[in-house]
Parts: C-alpha cells; sequence; structure tokens
C-alpha cells in the first residue's frame, strides 16, 4: 500500500504532469488535452495551503494525487488522479 503523504510546494510541476498523463492515459485528443490542461494544473499555492495529498512509494516517487478545496464547512475534491502505470494497484483507494 502507497503512503500518502502532504505535497511539497517544490512537487507541483511533477505532480501536474503527473495529472496530464493520468487524464491522457484514457485517450482524449490532443486538443481535448490543450483545452483541459489548466484544470489539471496542481497549484503551488494549494500545496502550501496543505490542501494537496499525493501517494508515493517507498522510494518517495509520486503514484498519485488529490486535491481538496475547502468551501465554508464542506469541501470539493478538486484533483484526484493515478499515475497510470500504478492504476488498479490501490492508489487510488489509499489517497480517498
Amino acid at each position: 500500500m502507497p503512503a500518502v503523504r502532504a505535497a511539497q510546494v517544490g512537487e507541483a510541476t511533477k505532480l501536474t504532469a503527473l495529472c496530464i498523463r493520468s487524464k491522457a492515459h484514457w485517450g482524449y485528443d490532443a486538443e481535448f488535452m490543450r483545452l483541459s490542461a489548466a484544470s489539471l494544473r496542481v497549484s503551488s499555492a494549494d500545496i502550501a495551503l496543505g490542501r494537496v495529498l499525493g501517494a508515493v512509494d517507498g522510494k518517495d516517487r509520486a503514484l498519485g494525487v488529490a486535491s481538496v478545496i475547502p468551501d465554508g464547512d464542506r469541501a470539493d475534491l478538486d484533483l484526484f488522479f493515478v499515475d497510470p502505470p500504478f492504476m488498479g494497484r490501490g492508489v487510488g483507494r489509499a489517497l480517498f
């Protein structure tokens, strides 16, 4: 089972790339991926606010990412992605 920890500000670019790989895995065309780019971006500000979690392996390699945005007494799941090579291995379950 992967470990889940708070993402670190320096990981924003790496986690954004993970989100893009995960989304692309499902066969979306290049135009859709281009239009989706902004919504797949992991924000350094959200990381700094403690809103982003990463699932990592024993070598601290990112396997998945989730981000939650508070909205009053509720929260919205903003991002939830697993790197394709690790799908079906409990990464999403650990993050959720």
